[in-house]
């Protein structure tokens, strides 16, 4: 059994898609195709809750698409929307608190919605959509970053932030 000797910050009491649209665009027929890679765009929008302490709700959206050397507008192009409420419990600060409640929302809700849009895409014709590993620190600095009015930009909160190869295919 094991045991833990201090208490887990994060407690992810629910989470639940709100989009999860999924498109195969389907090659021209001349020619050989290959999928070479998955470009990803990942933003959120993070809540505290009004009258419960230290419980949050955090919105990730994450698009992307297959990257298809010799062609453009080929393969899977998707769009997504997971939900997760949270609690940060025994955090030593407000500041660690607020780290914690944007890092590990993006790492949670990042990988559940990993394993469900593989599971998804898994049952189309042409393969699952494994999205990249991503760097949970530099998509939270990302995400603030662009709300300060000065680096507000017109990508519409969106941030390419992991692009990576796709299986082989047999």
């Amino acid at each position: 059994m094991l045991q833990t000797t201090s208490p887990i910050p994060l407690q992810l009491d629910e989470f639940f898609l709100n989009r999860l649209n999924i498109e195969w665009r389907n090659p021209p027929d001349d020619g050989e195709y290959r999928r070479t890679s998955v470009k990803v765009h990942v933003s959120y929008d993070l809540a505290q809750h009004t009258e419960i302490p230290h419980a949050y709700q955090m919105t990730l959206l994450v698009k992307g698409e297959d990257v298809v050397e010799k062609a453009e507008n080929v393969g899977y192009k998707f769009e997504t929307i997971i939900v997760g409420r949270y609690r940060i419990e025994n955090a030593k600060s407000p500041d660690l608190e607020s780290r914690l409640s944007r890092l590990n929302g993006v790492s949670l809700l990042y990988s559940t919605l990993r394993g469900m849009l593989s599971n998804v895409t898994g049952s189309f014709e042409f393969g699952k959509v494994t999205l990249p590993s991503i760097n949970p620190q530099a998509i939270v600095e990302q995400v603030e970053s662009a709300k300060l009015p000065k680096a507000k930009s017109d990508s519409d909160d969106a941030f390419v932030v992991a692009e990576a190869a796709a299986p082989k295919q047999d």
